[in-house]
Protein backbone atom coordinates (compact mmCIF):
# COMPACT_ATOMS: atom_id res chain seq x y z
CA UNK A 1 0.00 0.00 0.00
CA UNK A 2 2.97 2.16 0.48
CA UNK A 3 3.73 2.57 -3.40
CA UNK A 4 0.17 4.29 -3.62
CA UNK A 5 1.82 7.15 -2.37
CA UNK A 6 5.41 7.32 -4.72
CA UNK A 7 4.42 9.94 -7.63
CA UNK A 8 5.15 7.91 -10.98
CA UNK A 9 7.42 9.23 -13.83
CA UNK A 10 4.48 9.68 -16.03
CA UNK A 11 2.24 11.61 -13.51
CA UNK A 12 5.23 14.19 -13.03
CA UNK A 13 4.24 16.88 -15.58
CA UNK A 14 0.54 16.56 -14.74
CA UNK A 15 1.24 16.42 -10.84
CA UNK A 16 3.68 19.31 -11.34
CA UNK A 17 1.47 21.91 -13.18
CA UNK A 18 -0.98 20.60 -10.29
CA UNK A 19 1.31 21.60 -7.48
CA UNK A 20 1.86 24.72 -8.60
CA UNK A 21 -1.67 25.34 -8.70
CA UNK A 22 -2.52 24.59 -5.41
CA UNK A 23 0.52 26.29 -4.01
CA UNK A 24 -0.40 29.76 -5.68
CA UNK A 25 -4.31 29.37 -4.66
CA UNK A 26 -3.43 28.79 -0.99
CA UNK A 27 -0.95 32.10 -1.01
CA UNK A 28 -4.48 34.07 -1.92
CA UNK A 29 -5.70 32.16 0.84
CA UNK A 30 -3.51 32.97 3.41
CA UNK A 31 -2.95 36.38 2.00
CA UNK A 32 -6.30 37.19 2.47
CA UNK A 33 -6.17 36.85 6.04
CA UNK A 34 -2.45 37.18 6.96
CA UNK A 35 -2.09 40.30 9.17
CA UNK A 36 -4.99 39.04 11.62
CA UNK A 37 -3.93 35.11 11.50
CA UNK A 38 -0.50 35.25 12.23
CA UNK A 39 -0.82 36.95 15.27
CA UNK A 40 0.68 35.06 18.45
CA UNK A 41 1.36 35.46 21.82
CA UNK A 42 -1.87 35.81 24.65
CA UNK A 43 -4.88 36.65 22.14
CA UNK A 44 -8.66 35.67 21.51
CA UNK A 45 -7.97 32.94 18.49
CA UNK A 46 -11.98 32.42 18.63
CA UNK A 47 -12.84 36.18 18.16
CA UNK A 48 -10.14 36.31 15.56
CA UNK A 49 -10.64 33.56 13.57
CA UNK A 50 -14.10 32.29 13.53
CA UNK A 51 -15.15 36.37 13.96
CA UNK A 52 -13.48 36.90 10.37
CA UNK A 53 -13.27 33.71 8.56
CA UNK A 54 -16.05 33.74 5.88
CA UNK A 55 -15.60 31.65 2.29
CA UNK A 56 -18.70 30.33 1.68
CA UNK A 57 -19.90 27.46 4.84
CA UNK A 58 -16.62 26.02 5.61
CA UNK A 59 -15.35 26.37 8.87
CA UNK A 60 -11.56 27.55 10.14
CA UNK A 61 -11.54 25.22 12.74
CA UNK A 62 -8.40 23.62 12.07
CA UNK A 63 -6.76 27.48 12.43
CA UNK A 64 -8.30 27.32 15.97
CA UNK A 65 -7.20 23.81 16.27
CA UNK A 66 -3.76 24.29 15.55
CA UNK A 67 -3.68 27.25 17.40
CA UNK A 68 -4.97 26.64 20.48
CA UNK A 69 -5.87 22.70 20.94
CA UNK A 70 -8.95 21.18 21.95
CA UNK A 71 -12.20 20.27 19.93
CA UNK A 72 -14.06 22.66 18.17
CA UNK A 73 -15.62 20.60 15.71
CA UNK A 74 -18.78 18.38 16.56
CA UNK A 75 -17.36 15.07 18.05
CA UNK A 76 -19.84 12.61 16.93
CA UNK A 77 -19.42 14.09 13.19
CA UNK A 78 -15.65 14.15 13.35
CA UNK A 79 -14.55 11.86 16.12
CA UNK A 80 -11.02 11.86 16.05
CA UNK A 81 -10.05 15.05 13.67
CA UNK A 82 -8.28 16.68 16.99
CA UNK A 83 -6.18 13.90 18.05
CA UNK A 84 -5.02 13.61 14.09
CA UNK A 85 -4.13 17.36 14.23
CA UNK A 86 -2.47 17.09 17.51
CA UNK A 87 1.28 16.78 16.80
CA UNK A 88 0.91 19.91 13.88
CA UNK A 89 -0.82 21.70 16.90
CA UNK A 90 2.07 20.62 18.77
CA UNK A 91 4.30 22.17 16.44
CA UNK A 92 2.56 25.50 16.12
CA UNK A 93 2.77 26.10 19.92
CA UNK A 94 6.44 25.90 20.16
CA UNK A 95 6.97 27.64 16.84
CA UNK A 96 4.66 30.44 18.74
CA UNK A 97 6.45 30.61 21.36
CA UNK A 98 9.45 30.72 19.80
CA UNK A 99 8.75 33.48 17.25
CA UNK A 100 5.43 34.96 18.59
CA UNK A 101 4.22 34.52 15.29
CA UNK A 102 0.94 32.29 14.60
CA UNK A 103 2.32 29.75 12.22
CA UNK A 104 -1.19 28.31 12.09
CA UNK A 105 -1.92 29.45 8.78
CA UNK A 106 1.36 27.85 6.93
CA UNK A 107 1.00 24.45 8.54
CA UNK A 108 -2.26 24.35 7.17
CA UNK A 109 -1.37 25.46 3.88
CA UNK A 110 1.29 22.79 3.57
CA UNK A 111 -0.87 20.30 4.49
CA UNK A 112 -4.05 21.20 1.53
CA UNK A 113 -1.30 21.46 -0.89
CA UNK A 114 0.11 17.99 -0.11
CA UNK A 115 -3.63 16.35 0.29
CA UNK A 116 -4.71 18.20 -3.15
CA UNK A 117 -1.89 17.28 -4.92
CA UNK A 118 -2.44 13.01 -3.96
CA UNK A 119 -6.17 13.77 -4.58
CA UNK A 120 -5.03 14.80 -8.11
CA UNK A 121 -2.74 12.11 -8.46
CA UNK A 122 -5.56 9.35 -7.45
CA UNK A 123 -7.85 10.62 -10.07
CA UNK A 124 -5.70 10.64 -12.49
CA UNK A 125 -5.11 7.06 -11.55
CA UNK A 126 -8.11 6.15 -11.38
CA UNK A 127 -9.17 7.68 -14.90
CA UNK A 128 -5.95 6.03 -16.83
CA UNK A 129 -5.68 2.74 -14.80
CA UNK A 130 -9.17 2.16 -13.90
CA UNK A 131 -11.13 3.65 -16.73
CA UNK A 132 -8.67 3.28 -19.23
CA UNK A 133 -7.97 6.74 -20.91
CA UNK A 134 -4.92 7.98 -22.31
CA UNK A 135 -2.69 10.26 -20.71
CA UNK A 136 -3.86 13.60 -22.11
CA UNK A 137 -7.83 12.95 -21.41
CA UNK A 138 -7.15 11.36 -17.49
CA UNK A 139 -5.69 14.98 -17.08
CA UNK A 140 -8.19 17.12 -19.11
CA UNK A 141 -10.69 15.40 -16.91
CA UNK A 142 -8.88 15.33 -13.47
CA UNK A 143 -8.20 19.20 -14.49
CA UNK A 144 -12.11 19.77 -14.91
CA UNK A 145 -12.61 17.77 -11.37
CA UNK A 146 -10.56 20.68 -9.55
CA UNK A 147 -11.97 23.31 -11.52
CA UNK A 148 -14.94 22.71 -10.33
CA UNK A 149 -16.35 25.86 -7.48
CA UNK A 150 -16.48 24.05 -4.35
CA UNK A 151 -13.18 21.58 -5.09
CA UNK A 152 -11.23 24.85 -5.67
CA UNK A 153 -12.51 26.09 -2.43
CA UNK A 154 -11.76 22.86 -0.61
CA UNK A 155 -8.42 22.58 -1.67
CA UNK A 156 -7.45 26.17 0.40
CA UNK A 157 -10.44 26.30 3.42
CA UNK A 158 -8.98 25.13 6.92
CA UNK A 159 -11.52 22.46 6.65
CA UNK A 160 -11.72 18.48 7.12
CA UNK A 161 -12.97 17.99 3.26
CA UNK A 162 -9.88 18.53 1.54
CA UNK A 163 -8.48 15.29 3.91
CA UNK A 164 -11.64 13.50 3.65
CA UNK A 165 -11.59 13.60 -0.27
CA UNK A 166 -8.12 12.83 -0.69
CA UNK A 167 -8.61 9.51 1.31
CA UNK A 168 -12.12 8.92 -0.35
CA UNK A 169 -10.43 8.81 -4.24
CA UNK A 170 -7.39 6.84 -2.25
CA UNK A 171 -9.88 4.09 -1.18
CA UNK A 172 -12.13 4.24 -4.51
CA UNK A 173 -8.48 3.17 -6.71
CA UNK A 174 -7.63 0.79 -4.23
CA UNK A 175 -10.91 -1.00 -4.37
CA UNK A 176 -11.06 0.01 -8.24
CA UNK A 177 -7.52 -1.97 -8.39
CA UNK A 178 -9.03 -5.07 -6.52
CA UNK A 179 -12.20 -4.91 -9.08
CA UNK A 180 -9.83 -5.16 -11.95
CA UNK A 181 -7.42 -7.99 -10.68
CA UNK A 182 -10.78 -10.12 -9.15
CA UNK A 183 -9.35 -9.89 -5.72
CA UNK A 184 -10.63 -9.23 -2.42
CA UNK A 185 -9.73 -5.95 -0.53
CA UNK A 186 -7.93 -7.52 2.76
CA UNK A 187 -9.16 -6.90 6.00
CA UNK A 188 -6.27 -5.00 7.07
CA UNK A 189 -6.67 -2.58 4.64
CA UNK A 190 -9.94 -1.87 4.74
CA UNK A 191 -9.91 -1.60 8.31
CA UNK A 192 -6.87 1.28 8.06
CA UNK A 193 -9.12 3.09 5.48
CA UNK A 194 -12.07 2.83 7.40
CA UNK A 195 -10.11 4.04 10.74
CA UNK A 196 -8.62 7.09 9.12
CA UNK A 197 -11.75 7.68 6.61
CA UNK A 198 -14.92 7.49 9.88
CA UNK A 199 -12.38 9.29 12.08
CA UNK A 200 -11.89 12.30 9.82
CA UNK A 201 -15.70 12.13 8.93
CA UNK A 202 -17.74 9.24 10.49
CA UNK A 203 -20.52 8.98 7.32
CA UNK A 204 -17.55 8.39 4.79
CA UNK A 205 -16.17 4.81 7.05
CA UNK A 206 -19.59 3.92 4.81
CA UNK A 207 -17.96 4.25 2.02
CA UNK A 208 -15.38 2.16 2.67
CA UNK A 209 -17.11 -0.65 4.06
CA UNK A 210 -19.06 -0.28 0.47
CA UNK A 211 -16.06 -0.74 -1.39
CA UNK A 212 -15.53 -3.73 0.49
CA UNK A 213 -18.61 -5.13 -0.55
CA UNK A 214 -18.31 -4.55 -3.95
CA UNK A 215 -14.77 -5.71 -4.07
CA UNK A 216 -15.26 -9.05 -1.89
CA UNK A 217 -18.70 -10.19 -2.42
CA UNK A 218 -21.18 -9.99 0.67
CA UNK A 219 -20.59 -13.66 1.78
CA UNK A 220 -16.99 -12.87 2.12
CA UNK A 221 -17.30 -9.90 3.33
CA UNK A 222 -19.82 -10.66 6.41
CA UNK A 223 -16.90 -13.63 7.35
CA UNK A 224 -15.32 -12.66 10.55
CA UNK A 225 -12.33 -12.99 9.56
CA UNK A 226 -12.85 -10.50 7.63
CA UNK A 227 -15.33 -8.24 9.70
CA UNK A 228 -12.81 -8.04 12.70
CA UNK A 229 -9.88 -6.31 11.51
CA UNK A 230 -11.72 -4.44 8.32
CA UNK A 231 -15.22 -2.84 10.81
CA UNK A 232 -14.47 -4.03 14.52
CA UNK A 233 -11.14 -3.15 15.51
CA UNK A 234 -11.16 0.34 13.98
CA UNK A 235 -14.56 1.17 15.23
CA UNK A 236 -13.14 0.01 18.74
CA UNK A 237 -10.54 2.97 17.83
CA UNK A 238 -12.61 5.14 16.45
CA UNK A 239 -14.99 4.85 19.33
CA UNK A 240 -11.93 4.36 22.43
CA UNK A 241 -10.88 7.96 20.81
CA UNK A 242 -13.90 9.35 21.18
CA UNK A 243 -14.66 8.42 24.37
CA UNK A 244 -10.72 9.76 25.26
CA UNK A 245 -11.57 12.97 24.01
CA UNK A 246 -15.21 13.78 25.20
CA UNK A 247 -14.12 12.47 28.95
CA UNK A 248 -10.38 15.12 29.11
CA UNK A 249 -11.19 17.41 26.91
CA UNK A 250 -15.04 18.07 25.93
CA UNK A 251 -16.57 17.40 29.30
CA UNK A 252 -13.93 19.67 31.27
CA UNK A 253 -14.11 22.31 28.93
CA UNK A 254 -17.67 22.43 28.64
CA UNK A 255 -17.72 22.74 32.69
CA UNK A 256 -15.10 25.40 32.39
CA UNK A 257 -17.18 27.59 29.73
CA UNK A 258 -20.52 26.92 32.27
CA UNK A 259 -19.00 28.03 35.37
CA UNK A 260 -18.01 31.38 33.37
CA UNK A 261 -20.80 31.57 31.86
CA UNK A 262 -23.18 31.12 35.35
CA UNK A 263 -20.74 33.88 37.01
CA UNK A 264 -21.16 36.39 34.32
CA UNK A 265 -24.86 35.99 34.21
CA UNK A 266 -24.88 36.66 38.05
CA UNK A 267 -23.44 40.40 37.27
CA UNK A 268 -24.35 41.38 33.79
CA UNK A 269 -28.69 40.82 33.34
CA UNK A 270 -28.39 41.88 29.75
CA UNK A 271 -26.21 38.78 29.10
CA UNK A 272 -27.83 36.60 31.20
CA UNK A 273 -31.19 37.45 28.93
CA UNK A 274 -29.37 36.83 25.34
CA UNK A 275 -27.79 33.16 27.04
CA UNK A 276 -31.59 32.35 27.97
CA UNK A 277 -33.09 33.64 24.85
CA UNK A 278 -30.15 31.21 22.37
CA UNK A 279 -31.10 28.53 24.79
CA UNK A 280 -34.76 29.04 24.05
CA UNK A 281 -34.10 29.29 20.38
CA UNK A 282 -32.18 26.00 20.55
CA UNK A 283 -35.01 24.38 22.29
CA UNK A 284 -37.30 25.21 19.82
CA UNK A 285 -34.42 24.05 16.54
CA UNK A 286 -34.11 20.54 17.48
CA UNK A 287 -34.96 18.21 20.53
CA UNK A 288 -31.38 17.08 21.03
CA UNK A 289 -28.21 19.64 19.95
CA UNK A 290 -26.41 16.21 20.14
CA UNK A 291 -27.81 14.49 17.35
CA UNK A 292 -28.36 14.77 13.59
CA UNK A 293 -31.39 16.28 13.60
CA UNK A 294 -30.81 19.25 14.11
CA UNK A 295 -28.27 19.06 10.63
CA UNK A 296 -31.93 17.42 8.27
CA UNK A 297 -33.92 19.88 6.58
CA UNK A 298 -37.29 19.30 4.88
CA UNK A 299 -38.66 22.60 4.18
CA UNK A 300 -35.76 24.10 1.44
CA UNK A 301 -37.16 23.48 -2.28
CA UNK A 302 -35.07 20.66 -3.48
CA UNK A 303 -35.70 21.65 -7.60
CA UNK A 304 -34.05 25.21 -6.38
CA UNK A 305 -31.32 23.35 -4.52
CA UNK A 306 -30.41 20.72 -7.11
CA UNK A 307 -30.39 23.70 -9.58
CA UNK A 308 -28.94 26.49 -8.01
CA UNK A 309 -26.43 24.33 -5.27
CA UNK A 310 -26.30 20.69 -5.88
CA UNK A 311 -25.26 21.40 -9.23
CA UNK A 312 -25.05 25.19 -9.28
CA UNK A 313 -22.86 26.72 -6.66
CA UNK A 314 -20.82 23.52 -6.83
CA UNK A 315 -20.06 23.59 -9.72
CA UNK A 316 -19.96 27.68 -10.83
CA UNK A 317 -19.53 30.34 -8.27
CA UNK A 318 -22.57 32.85 -8.03
CA UNK A 319 -21.60 36.44 -8.38
CA UNK A 320 -24.30 37.84 -5.70
CA UNK A 321 -23.27 36.81 -2.39
CA UNK A 322 -20.12 35.69 -4.07
CA UNK A 323 -18.61 33.25 -1.07
CA UNK A 324 -20.70 34.27 1.70
CA UNK A 325 -22.11 32.12 4.26
CA UNK A 326 -26.15 31.30 4.82
CA UNK A 327 -25.09 31.41 8.58
CA UNK A 328 -24.57 34.69 8.33
CA UNK A 329 -25.68 36.64 5.35
CA UNK A 330 -26.00 34.56 2.04
CA UNK A 331 -30.10 33.68 1.03
CA UNK A 332 -30.15 29.60 0.54
CA UNK A 333 -31.18 30.41 -2.55
CA UNK A 334 -29.45 32.81 -4.94
CA UNK A 335 -30.21 32.83 -8.94
CA UNK A 336 -27.15 33.12 -11.82
CA UNK A 337 -27.70 36.59 -13.59
CA UNK A 338 -26.90 35.56 -17.24
CA UNK A 339 -28.71 32.65 -18.78
CA UNK A 340 -24.91 31.06 -19.54
CA UNK A 341 -24.50 29.76 -16.09
CA UNK A 342 -27.62 27.19 -16.63
CA UNK A 343 -26.23 26.80 -19.96
CA UNK A 344 -22.94 25.14 -18.29
CA UNK A 345 -24.87 23.19 -15.82
CA UNK A 346 -27.54 21.59 -18.40
CA UNK A 347 -24.35 21.00 -20.33
CA UNK A 348 -21.96 18.99 -17.97
CA UNK A 349 -25.44 17.43 -16.31
CA UNK A 350 -25.60 15.62 -19.66
CA UNK A 351 -22.47 15.00 -20.15
CA UNK A 352 -23.02 13.19 -16.76
CA UNK A 353 -26.30 11.20 -17.87
CA UNK A 354 -24.33 9.99 -20.89
CA UNK A 355 -21.51 8.68 -19.27
CA UNK A 356 -23.28 6.84 -17.04
CA UNK A 357 -25.29 5.48 -19.42
CA UNK A 358 -21.65 4.56 -21.32
CA UNK A 359 -20.32 3.20 -18.02
CA UNK A 360 -23.41 1.45 -16.62
CA UNK A 361 -22.48 -2.41 -16.73
CA UNK A 362 -18.47 -1.37 -15.20
CA UNK A 363 -18.63 -2.98 -11.47
CA UNK A 364 -16.37 -0.34 -10.98
CA UNK A 365 -18.43 2.89 -12.05
CA UNK A 366 -21.44 1.14 -9.81
CA UNK A 367 -19.38 1.22 -6.95
CA UNK A 368 -18.89 5.24 -7.71
CA UNK A 369 -22.70 5.72 -8.17
CA UNK A 370 -23.37 3.72 -5.12
CA UNK A 371 -21.40 5.94 -3.38
CA UNK A 372 -23.00 9.52 -5.52
CA UNK A 373 -26.13 7.77 -5.00
CA UNK A 374 -25.94 7.36 -0.92
CA UNK A 375 -25.01 11.21 -0.58
CA UNK A 376 -28.22 12.01 -2.99
CA UNK A 377 -30.04 10.30 -0.36
CA UNK A 378 -28.43 12.08 2.16
CA UNK A 379 -28.39 15.62 1.01
CA UNK A 380 -31.32 15.87 -1.03
CA UNK A 381 -33.71 12.86 0.15
CA UNK A 382 -32.90 13.49 3.99
CA UNK A 383 -31.83 16.84 3.90
CA UNK A 384 -28.88 16.52 5.69
CA UNK A 385 -26.95 20.01 5.57
CA UNK A 386 -28.99 21.02 2.43
CA UNK A 387 -28.60 24.87 2.64
CA UNK A 388 -25.30 23.97 2.18
CA UNK A 389 -24.93 21.38 0.40
CA UNK A 390 -22.39 23.41 -1.69
CA UNK A 391 -19.50 22.85 0.50
CA UNK A 392 -19.80 18.59 0.33
CA UNK A 393 -19.10 18.29 -3.34
CA UNK A 394 -15.67 16.73 -2.53
CA UNK A 395 -17.78 13.88 -1.21
CA UNK A 396 -19.11 12.88 -4.76
CA UNK A 397 -18.51 15.26 -7.52
CA UNK A 398 -15.65 13.00 -8.87
CA UNK A 399 -18.48 10.91 -9.98
CA UNK A 400 -18.80 13.29 -12.67
CA UNK A 401 -15.62 13.38 -14.42
CA UNK A 402 -15.17 9.17 -13.94
CA UNK A 403 -18.52 8.89 -15.85
CA UNK A 404 -17.59 11.39 -18.53
CA UNK A 405 -13.86 9.51 -19.02
CA UNK A 406 -16.64 5.92 -19.77
CA UNK A 407 -18.15 8.09 -22.33
CA UNK A 408 -14.54 9.47 -24.11
CA UNK A 409 -13.58 5.60 -22.96
CA UNK A 410 -15.79 4.07 -26.19
CA UNK A 411 -13.67 3.03 -29.18
CA UNK A 412 -14.53 2.96 -32.29
CA UNK A 413 -13.35 4.15 -35.82
CA UNK A 414 -14.73 6.71 -38.64
CA UNK A 415 -17.48 8.99 -36.69
CA UNK A 416 -16.72 7.33 -33.04
CA UNK A 417 -13.45 9.28 -33.52
CA UNK A 418 -14.82 12.11 -34.40
CA UNK A 419 -17.33 12.18 -31.58
CA UNK A 420 -14.73 11.86 -28.96
CA UNK A 421 -12.31 14.40 -30.61
CA UNK A 422 -15.64 16.43 -30.20
CA UNK A 423 -16.34 15.81 -26.84
CA UNK A 424 -12.57 16.45 -26.16
CA UNK A 425 -12.89 20.00 -27.18
CA UNK A 426 -16.20 20.30 -25.18
CA UNK A 427 -14.60 19.37 -22.27
CA UNK A 428 -11.57 21.47 -22.91
CA UNK A 429 -13.55 24.59 -23.55
CA UNK A 430 -15.15 23.80 -20.25
CA UNK A 431 -12.44 23.23 -18.25
CA UNK A 432 -11.00 26.69 -19.35
CA UNK A 433 -14.62 28.25 -19.06
CA UNK A 434 -14.93 27.41 -15.09
CA UNK A 435 -10.82 27.93 -14.48
CA UNK A 436 -11.79 31.37 -15.75
CA UNK A 437 -14.92 31.83 -14.59
CA UNK A 438 -14.08 30.71 -10.53
CA UNK A 439 -10.52 31.56 -10.75
CA UNK A 440 -11.30 35.23 -11.59
CA UNK A 441 -14.12 35.28 -8.78
CA UNK A 442 -11.92 33.38 -6.20
CA UNK A 443 -9.11 35.81 -6.81
CA UNK A 444 -11.50 38.56 -6.96
CA UNK A 445 -12.81 37.64 -3.47
CA UNK A 446 -9.15 36.84 -2.00
CA UNK A 447 -8.30 40.64 -2.93
CA UNK A 448 -10.43 41.80 -0.62
CA UNK A 449 -7.93 41.25 2.66
CA UNK A 450 -9.01 41.33 6.13
CA UNK A 451 -7.34 43.25 8.97
CA UNK A 452 -4.81 45.54 7.02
Amino acid sequence: MGRVWCIKREEWAAAAVALLVFVAENILMIGKYYSLFTRGGRVAFWSIFSGHFTVSGFDSYIYLILSHWKVYYTLYRHPLLPLFLWPFAKLNKWLMTTYEHNFAVYIVGALLVVSSLYAFVFLYRILRELVGLRRWDATLLSALFFSFAGIMLTSVVPDHFCYSMTLILLTLYLAGRHLKSGTPMPGWQTGLLFFFTSGITLTNGLFVLLAAFFCNGGRRFFQWRHLVPAFVLPLLLVVAGYLFLDITVVRPDTRVQQARIEKRMKTDARFAQRVRAHEAWMKTRTSSNNTYTQWIDLRTSRWDTAVENLFGETIQLHTDYLLQDTNRTRPIIVRYRHAYNYVVEAVLLLLFAAGCWAGRRERFFQLVMAWFLFNMVLHIGIGFALTEVYIMGAHWLFALPIAVGYLLGIRGEGRGRVTRNGLRLLIAGLTLYLWIYNGSLFYQYMQITIGR
